[in-house]
């Protein structure tokens, strides 16, 4: 996957993942069911995305993530943008910011509301 172009927000990450993975590839993420999407990835996609645009800094997405954030579980990101790219897979709603705030909570981010 070519990883020169780097997303600046959420809906940015849909656009290009569906510009960067193959019809076969869309095909296997949305068989999967949306509880076993984010495991089935982890390995693969969700890597990529964590390590391309999540720990990369001059990803607008990844700045956003490290500087706003502020939480350890940049895992639980790249979970949270594949789950919302399943979604989009088949029509579902989004639920961005749902899915992000989820994403926050298991990342650690429980520990800054404290």
């Amino acid at each position: 996957m070519n990883n020169t172009v780097k997303p600046i927000d959420y809906h940015h990450a849909i656009i290009l993942l569906d510009e960067l993975l193959s019809n076969d590839q869309k095909v296997e993420i949305s068989k999967c069911s949306e509880q076993e999407v984010g495991l089935k990835m982890h390995f693969t996609l969700g890597l990529w995305i964590r390590n391309n645009w999540i720990n990369d800094i001059s990803s607008p997405l990844g700045c956003h993530i490290q500087k706003n954030e502020l939480v350890m579980g940049y895992d639980s990101y790249s979970t949270a943008i594949i789950i919302i790219y399943h979604r989009h897979l088949n029509g579902k709603d989004l639920n961005i910011e749902e899915e992000i705030e989820k994403a926050y909570m298991e990342g650690g981010g429980w520990m800054n509301n404290n």
